[in-house]
Protein backbone atom coordinates (compact mmCIF):
# COMPACT_ATOMS: atom_id res chain seq x y z
CA UNK A 1 0.00 0.00 0.00
CA UNK A 2 1.39 3.39 -1.04
CA UNK A 3 0.94 6.41 1.14
CA UNK A 4 1.38 10.00 -0.09
CA UNK A 5 2.16 12.89 2.20
CA UNK A 6 2.11 16.56 1.25
CA UNK A 7 5.48 18.20 1.29
CA UNK A 8 5.84 21.77 2.41
CA UNK A 9 8.47 23.84 0.62
CA UNK A 10 9.53 25.23 3.97
CA UNK A 11 10.82 21.84 5.02
CA UNK A 12 13.40 21.81 7.73
CA UNK A 13 15.64 18.96 8.71
CA UNK A 14 14.11 18.55 12.18
CA UNK A 15 10.52 18.69 10.93
CA UNK A 16 8.42 15.50 11.28
CA UNK A 17 5.82 14.60 8.70
CA UNK A 18 2.39 13.70 9.95
CA UNK A 19 -0.36 12.03 7.95
CA UNK A 20 -3.45 14.06 7.15
CA UNK A 21 -5.80 11.49 8.58
CA UNK A 22 -5.17 9.35 11.64
CA UNK A 23 -6.97 6.04 11.54
CA UNK A 24 -8.05 4.75 14.91
CA UNK A 25 -6.56 1.31 15.66
CA UNK A 26 -8.76 -1.75 15.67
CA UNK A 27 -9.90 -2.66 19.13
CA UNK A 28 -8.85 -6.29 19.05
CA UNK A 29 -5.92 -6.22 16.58
CA UNK A 30 -2.81 -4.05 16.90
CA UNK A 31 -0.85 -2.99 13.82
CA UNK A 32 2.67 -1.68 13.50
CA UNK A 33 3.08 0.86 10.68
CA UNK A 34 6.55 1.76 9.43
CA UNK A 35 6.92 4.73 7.02
CA UNK A 36 10.18 5.96 5.54
CA UNK A 37 10.59 8.73 2.94
CA UNK A 38 13.71 9.06 0.84
CA UNK A 39 14.72 12.35 -0.85
CA UNK A 40 17.69 12.83 -3.13
CA UNK A 41 17.34 16.57 -3.22
CA UNK A 42 15.30 18.61 -0.82
CA UNK A 43 14.67 21.31 -3.50
CA UNK A 44 13.41 18.84 -6.10
CA UNK A 45 10.24 17.25 -4.83
CA UNK A 46 9.71 15.24 -8.02
CA UNK A 47 12.71 13.06 -7.24
CA UNK A 48 11.26 11.84 -3.94
CA UNK A 49 10.48 8.21 -3.73
CA UNK A 50 8.19 6.39 -1.40
CA UNK A 51 8.56 2.99 0.15
CA UNK A 52 5.60 0.76 0.73
CA UNK A 53 4.18 0.68 4.22
CA UNK A 54 4.65 -2.58 6.10
CA UNK A 55 1.65 -3.44 8.25
CA UNK A 56 2.19 -6.24 10.74
CA UNK A 57 -0.88 -7.30 12.66
CA UNK A 58 -0.58 -8.49 16.27
CA UNK A 59 -3.51 -10.78 17.02
CA UNK A 60 -4.21 -11.71 20.66
CA UNK A 61 -4.97 -15.41 21.07
CA UNK A 62 -8.03 -16.31 23.13
CA UNK A 63 -7.35 -17.55 26.71
CA UNK A 64 -8.86 -20.98 27.47
CA UNK A 65 -7.99 -21.21 31.23
CA UNK A 66 -5.97 -24.48 31.10
CA UNK A 67 -3.39 -23.17 33.57
CA UNK A 68 -6.12 -22.18 36.00
CA UNK A 69 -7.72 -25.64 35.91
CA UNK A 70 -4.34 -27.33 36.42
CA UNK A 71 -3.58 -25.03 39.35
CA UNK A 72 -6.92 -25.81 40.97
CA UNK A 73 -6.29 -29.56 40.64
CA UNK A 74 -2.91 -29.20 42.35
CA UNK A 75 -4.52 -27.05 45.05
CA UNK A 76 -7.14 -29.74 45.77
CA UNK A 77 -4.45 -32.44 45.97
CA UNK A 78 -2.36 -30.37 48.38
CA UNK A 79 -5.45 -29.67 50.49
CA UNK A 80 -6.22 -33.39 50.77
CA UNK A 81 -2.62 -34.15 51.74
CA UNK A 82 -2.64 -31.43 54.37
CA UNK A 83 -5.96 -32.63 55.81
CA UNK A 84 -4.71 -36.22 56.03
CA UNK A 85 -1.53 -35.13 57.77
CA UNK A 86 -3.53 -33.00 60.20
CA UNK A 87 -5.84 -35.91 61.06
CA UNK A 88 -2.85 -38.17 61.70
CA UNK A 89 -1.27 -35.56 63.96
CA UNK A 90 -4.48 -35.11 65.96
CA UNK A 91 -4.82 -38.90 66.37
CA UNK A 92 -1.25 -39.25 67.60
CA UNK A 93 -1.79 -36.38 70.03
CA UNK A 94 -4.88 -38.12 71.45
CA UNK A 95 -2.97 -41.38 71.81
CA UNK A 96 -0.15 -39.61 73.63
CA UNK A 97 -2.68 -37.91 75.93
CA UNK A 98 -4.39 -41.22 76.74
CA UNK A 99 -1.06 -42.85 77.50
CA UNK A 100 -0.16 -39.97 79.79
CA UNK A 101 -3.49 -40.30 81.63
CA UNK A 102 -2.99 -44.04 82.06
CA UNK A 103 0.54 -43.58 83.40
CA UNK A 104 -0.59 -40.86 85.77
CA UNK A 105 -3.48 -43.02 87.04
CA UNK A 106 -1.10 -45.95 87.59
CA UNK A 107 1.28 -43.78 89.60
CA UNK A 108 -1.64 -42.46 91.67
CA UNK A 109 -2.83 -46.00 92.42
CA UNK A 110 0.72 -46.98 93.41
CA UNK A 111 0.86 -44.02 95.80
CA UNK A 112 -2.46 -45.04 97.38
CA UNK A 113 -1.27 -48.65 97.71
CA UNK A 114 1.89 -47.57 99.51
CA UNK A 115 -0.18 -45.29 101.73
CA UNK A 116 -2.38 -48.25 102.78
CA UNK A 117 0.67 -50.39 103.53
CA UNK A 118 2.16 -47.62 105.67
CA UNK A 119 -1.16 -47.49 107.57
CA UNK A 120 -0.76 -51.19 108.44
CA UNK A 121 2.73 -50.55 109.85
CA UNK A 122 1.26 -48.89 112.95
CA UNK A 123 1.84 -50.51 116.31
CA UNK A 124 -1.86 -50.60 117.15
CA UNK A 125 -4.50 -50.90 114.44
CA UNK A 126 -8.09 -49.71 114.80
CA UNK A 127 -11.03 -52.06 114.58
CA UNK A 128 -11.94 -53.27 111.13
CA UNK A 129 -15.71 -52.94 111.29
CA UNK A 130 -16.69 -51.73 107.83
CA UNK A 131 -16.33 -48.01 108.66
CA UNK A 132 -13.89 -45.50 107.15
CA UNK A 133 -12.56 -47.91 104.55
CA UNK A 134 -11.58 -50.64 107.05
CA UNK A 135 -13.41 -53.91 106.40
CA UNK A 136 -13.36 -57.44 107.80
CA UNK A 137 -13.85 -60.52 105.70
CA UNK A 138 -16.40 -61.86 108.23
CA UNK A 139 -18.52 -58.71 108.18
CA UNK A 140 -22.05 -59.07 106.88
CA UNK A 141 -25.12 -56.86 107.18
CA UNK A 142 -27.25 -60.02 107.55
CA UNK A 143 -26.47 -62.52 110.30
CA UNK A 144 -26.43 -66.09 109.08
CA UNK A 145 -28.29 -68.39 111.56
CA UNK A 146 -26.02 -71.29 110.66
CA UNK A 147 -22.96 -69.28 111.61
CA UNK A 148 -23.34 -70.27 115.28
CA UNK A 149 -22.38 -73.84 114.43
CA UNK A 150 -19.25 -72.72 112.61
CA UNK A 151 -15.92 -71.98 114.22
CA UNK A 152 -16.15 -68.24 113.42
CA UNK A 153 -19.36 -66.29 113.71
CA UNK A 154 -20.33 -63.61 111.24
CA UNK A 155 -19.93 -60.05 112.44
CA UNK A 156 -22.81 -57.62 112.08
CA UNK A 157 -21.14 -54.89 110.05
CA UNK A 158 -21.07 -53.72 106.45
CA UNK A 159 -19.49 -56.30 104.17
CA UNK A 160 -16.64 -55.49 101.84
CA UNK A 161 -18.09 -53.93 98.67
CA UNK A 162 -16.95 -54.82 95.20
CA UNK A 163 -14.28 -52.25 94.21
CA UNK A 164 -15.53 -52.05 90.62
CA UNK A 165 -19.32 -52.33 90.75
CA UNK A 166 -20.33 -51.31 94.28
CA UNK A 167 -17.87 -48.77 95.65
CA UNK A 168 -18.31 -45.01 95.24
CA UNK A 169 -14.74 -44.27 96.33
CA UNK A 170 -15.67 -41.39 98.62
CA UNK A 171 -15.08 -40.53 102.26
CA UNK A 172 -17.68 -43.09 103.38
CA UNK A 173 -16.30 -46.30 101.86
CA UNK A 174 -12.57 -45.54 101.37
CA UNK A 175 -9.64 -43.63 102.81
CA UNK A 176 -7.55 -40.65 101.69
CA UNK A 177 -3.86 -40.94 100.90
CA UNK A 178 -1.35 -39.36 103.25
CA UNK A 179 0.35 -37.40 100.45
CA UNK A 180 -1.68 -35.46 97.87
CA UNK A 181 -0.82 -35.77 94.18
CA UNK A 182 -0.78 -33.01 91.57
CA UNK A 183 -2.16 -33.14 88.04
CA UNK A 184 -4.90 -35.73 88.71
CA UNK A 185 -8.64 -35.24 88.29
CA UNK A 186 -9.28 -36.61 91.80
CA UNK A 187 -7.04 -37.78 94.61
CA UNK A 188 -6.32 -41.53 94.86
CA UNK A 189 -8.05 -43.56 97.55
CA UNK A 190 -7.76 -47.01 99.09
CA UNK A 191 -9.50 -49.43 101.44
CA UNK A 192 -8.19 -52.32 103.55
CA UNK A 193 -9.84 -55.64 104.22
CA UNK A 194 -8.69 -57.81 107.11
CA UNK A 195 -8.38 -61.47 106.13
CA UNK A 196 -8.12 -64.57 108.28
CA UNK A 197 -5.15 -65.63 110.34
CA UNK A 198 -2.75 -68.13 108.84
CA UNK A 199 -0.77 -70.52 111.00
CA UNK A 200 2.95 -70.98 110.52
CA UNK A 201 3.58 -73.72 107.97
CA UNK A 202 7.33 -73.97 108.27
CA UNK A 203 9.23 -74.51 105.06
CA UNK A 204 6.36 -76.26 103.28
CA UNK A 205 4.10 -73.25 103.00
CA UNK A 206 3.98 -70.47 100.45
CA UNK A 207 5.95 -67.26 100.70
CA UNK A 208 2.97 -65.46 102.23
CA UNK A 209 2.52 -68.17 104.86
CA UNK A 210 6.15 -68.38 105.92
CA UNK A 211 7.30 -66.21 108.79
CA UNK A 212 8.66 -66.15 112.32
CA UNK A 213 5.37 -65.65 114.22
CA UNK A 214 3.06 -68.53 115.06
CA UNK A 215 0.11 -66.69 113.58
CA UNK A 216 0.13 -64.04 110.84
CA UNK A 217 -2.78 -61.71 110.08
CA UNK A 218 -3.31 -61.05 106.39
CA UNK A 219 -4.71 -57.84 104.93
CA UNK A 220 -5.84 -56.98 101.43
CA UNK A 221 -5.15 -53.42 100.27
CA UNK A 222 -7.08 -52.19 97.21
CA UNK A 223 -6.15 -48.80 95.74
CA UNK A 224 -7.72 -46.71 92.98
CA UNK A 225 -5.94 -44.00 91.01
CA UNK A 226 -7.34 -41.45 88.55
CA UNK A 227 -5.36 -39.77 85.78
CA UNK A 228 -5.75 -36.34 84.28
CA UNK A 229 -9.38 -37.15 83.39
CA UNK A 230 -12.03 -39.10 85.27
CA UNK A 231 -12.20 -41.71 82.51
CA UNK A 232 -8.64 -42.95 83.18
CA UNK A 233 -8.72 -45.17 86.29
CA UNK A 234 -6.42 -47.91 87.55
CA UNK A 235 -7.07 -50.43 90.35
CA UNK A 236 -4.20 -52.13 92.19
CA UNK A 237 -4.24 -54.74 94.94
CA UNK A 238 -1.62 -56.09 97.31
CA UNK A 239 -1.62 -58.62 100.16
CA UNK A 240 0.06 -57.52 103.37
CA UNK A 241 1.09 -59.83 106.22
CA UNK A 242 1.34 -58.50 109.75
Amino acid sequence: MDTSFPIDSSYKENHFFRPEHIVSPIRRNLFTVKVRLIYDDLNDVSQSTHESVAITPHIHTRQRGAVLITGLIFLVVLTLLGTTALQGTVLEEKMAGNLRDETLAFQAAEAALRSGERFLEQVTLPEFNGVDGLYHYMCSSIVDPSAEEEEEESLTCPSTPDPVAEMDWNTVDSRDVDVAMEGVASQPRYFIEQLGNISLQGNSGSAQQSGTALDATMFRVVARGVGGTETATVLLQSTYRR
